[in-house]
């Protein structure tokens, strides 16, 4: 039997960065923002800092940082975690000309701008490989699915200083960076509607999790008010 040919490595990045422009015009699958409203109205105060709980059905329920790694599979750490330093990056520099006051909205229309022309010599919206195209979408993927930002929102240096370093970032502890961001999300969510008489909030962070633990939690809920294909693609978008 003749052995494979080895894979060519620039053809899977080639493939990586042509799914990453691919996969930002495809439709993002919300979560049940009605259940996280009815979370919020139910969470019950406490002093602790680290964990959100909610009475729901007469029970006293805790969505801690572990459920929220089991729901993701998102690295955590028990340990302290260092403030990612704040400097220049590379890449925002490299293709927006400056590091500071890019937008979310400035990657996503760099990444998915019409092909360049056939011979195009010297064009100032090609990206110097397929590495980098990954990468700006990967920076997307962390401010504004993990972290929840809205598109016209400024990407934060120092996590982008962090994707940038392949063996930092697969080592760094986004569950408990994206915990601590939804869990202070949902605390403070309704502060704002109480002072203004808003009928409308914003949640930060990633609140998949939350949708997926709590119908892991309540199967009779999950059973009785969504079907198991809407239930998958809840899961499928975390």
């Amino acid at each position: 039997m003749a052995p494979k040919a080895p894979k060519d490595p620039n053809a899977a990045k080639a493939r990586k960065a042509a799914n990453a422009s691919k996969a930002l015009k495809q439709p993002i699958i919300p979560p049940s923002m009605k259940l996280v409203h009815c979370l919020c109205l139910s969470r019950i105060f406490t002093n602790d800092q680290d964990s959100i709980s909610f009475k729901i059905f007469g029970h006293d329920v805790s969505f801690t940082l572990e459920d929220f790694q089991i729901m993701c599979g998102l690295r955590i750490t028990t340990h302290n975690i260092e403030k990612p330093i704040n400097r220049e990056s590379n890449i925002l520099k490299r293709y927006f000309g400056k590091s500071k006051g890019v937008t979310l909205k400035d990657i996503q229309d760099f990444i998915t701008r019409n092909e360049i022309p056939k011979n195009a010599v010297n064009h100032n919206h090609v990206c110097e490989s397929d590495d980098d195209v990954v990468k700006l979408m990967e920076i997307l993927v962390v401010e504004s699915i993990l972290f929840g930002k809205k598109t016209e929102s400024s990407v934060m240096e120092q996590y982008i200083a962090i994707v940038e370093d392949d063996k930092v970032c697969a080592e760094y502890p986004w569950g408990n960076v994206c915990y601590e961001k939804l869990i202070y999300s949902l605390k403070h969510a309704l502060d704002k509607q109480n002072k203004i008489h808003s009928t409308e909030y914003k949640v930060g962070g990633f609140p998949y999790p939350l949708c997926a633990w709590f119908y892991e939690r309540f199967p009779d809920i999950r059973e009785k008010y969504i079907r198991e294909d809407e239930y998958l693609d809840t899961l499928s978008g975390s």
